[in-house]
């Protein structure tokens, strides 16, 4: 009796913790599509892809 309680104890353990990864993934995924979503970070992808295209017109040796 007292091992089928313990295991039973250990079961149950082991599904906490994977409800808290399972929690813990939920929430860095909301927090990450609130920082995507924002027009912040909208405004910092315009900015690097505009970056991103003057270095690929520079030519290499170009000193500009």
């Amino acid at each position: 009796m007292i091992d089928k309680v313990y295991e039973r104890e250990q079961t149950l353990r082991k599904q906490v913790e994977e409800l808290k990864i399972v929690i813990d993934e939920s929430k860095r995924q909301k927090q990450v599509e609130e920082i995507v979503d924002s027009e912040f970070f909208h405004e910092l992808k315009v900015k690097a892809e505009q970056m991103r295209s003057q270095q690929r017109k520079k030519k290499p040796g170009d000193e500009s």
